[in-house]
C-alpha cells in the first residue's frame, strides 16, 4: 500500500519527468527488441534533457486499477470534508441562533430535508466515483487517440494514451486539500495531460493545446448550434 501511494505521489509532483521516463524505458524496450524506429538528428534530446538511470528506476506506471484505487481514496477524504462542513454549519447556526430565528429563515422540515439531500450527494459521489472516473478517463482516452491519428503520431497509440491518461488522473490528490481542492484538481489534470501529450507522445505545444481546450471548443460549437437551431424555430414559428 505505501509503495502505491509512493508511486502515485511521485507521478502527481513530477509530471513531465515521469511522462519522459516512460518514454524513454518504452524507447529503450525497442531498442532491445529492435523495433524502435529510426529518428532523426533533430529529434535527438539534448544531453541535459535524458533522465537519470536513477529517475528511470523511479518512473511511475500505474496501471488504471491502481490510479482507480488511490483516487477514490483522495475522493471519501473530499466526502469526509462535505459531511464535516455539514455538520460545523448545522452547529454554528444552532450556536449563533434561537430556534426561533431559524424557524423564521427556513421551516425546520425544510432544513432537515435539505440537510439530507445534501448528505445524500456527498455519499454519492464517493459511491459513483468509480463510474465517473471510469468516464472521466474513457473521454480522454478516445479524444486523444483521435487527435494522435489526426497528427500521425507513431508508436503503440493504446499503450502510450494508457499512460498518459493513468498518470494524469493522479491529480485527485488535490482532493485531500479543503475547499480548492476540486478546482485544484481539474487544473493540475489538464496540466499532467498537457506534460504526457508533450513529453510521453512528443506532440508540440500547439497540438497539446489544441486537444486540452478541443472539449470546451466542442461544447461551445454544441451550444451555438442549439442556440441558433432555437431562433430559427422561433422565427420560423412567428
Amino acid at each position: 500500500m505505501m509503495s502505491l501511494f509512493h508511486e502515485y505521489f511521485l507521478a502527481f509532483l513530477h509530471p513531465f519527468k515521469n511522462q519522459q521516463a516512460l518514454r524513454v524505458l518504452r524507447e529503450r524496450a525497442m531498442e532491445i527488441s529492435g523495433t524502435r524506429p529510426l529518428r532523426l538528428a533533430g529529434d535527438l534530446f539534448e544531453e541535459d534533457e535524458i533522465p537519470t538511470t536513477a529517475e528511470l528506476e523511479q518512473a511511475s506506471s500505474l496501471d488504471f486499477v491502481e490510479v482507480l484505487g488511490m483516487s477514490w481514496f483522495f475522493a471519501a477524504i473530499e466526502g469526509f470534508y462535505a459531511i464535516l462542513a455539514l455538520h460545523l454549519g448545522q452547529v454554528f447556526f444552532q450556536s449563533w441562533s434561537t430556534p426561533n430565528d431559524l424557524a423564521l429563515l427556513l421551516p425546520i422540515e425544510t432544513t432537515m430535508y435539505t440537510q439530507r439531500v445534501l448528505l445524500t450527494a456527498a455519499l454519492a459521489k464517493v459511491v459513483f466515483f468509480p463510474i465517473i472516473f471510469w468516464f472521466y478517463a474513457k473521454f480522454w482516452k478516445v479524444l486523444i487517440k483521435f487527435f494522435a491519428g489526426l497528427f500521425q503520431v507513431d508508436g503503440d497509440l493504446n499503450k502510450i494514451v494508457d499512460q498518459v491518461v493513468n498518470q494524469s488522473m493522479t491529480s485527485h490528490f488535490m482532493l485531500s486539500v479543503p475547499i480548492f481542492g476540486r478546482m485544484l484538481r481539474h487544473l493540475l489534470g489538464l496540466l499532467h495531460l498537457f506534460a504526457g501529450l508533450r513529453n510521453n507522445l512528443q506532440m508540440s505545444v500547439l497540438q497539446s493545446v489544441v486537444i486540452i481546450l478541443s472539449p470546451a471548443i466542442i461544447m461551445t460549437m454544441i451550444t451555438s448550434l442549439f442556440m441558433v437551431s432555437i431562433l430559427y424555430l422561433l422565427s420560423v414559428s412567428f
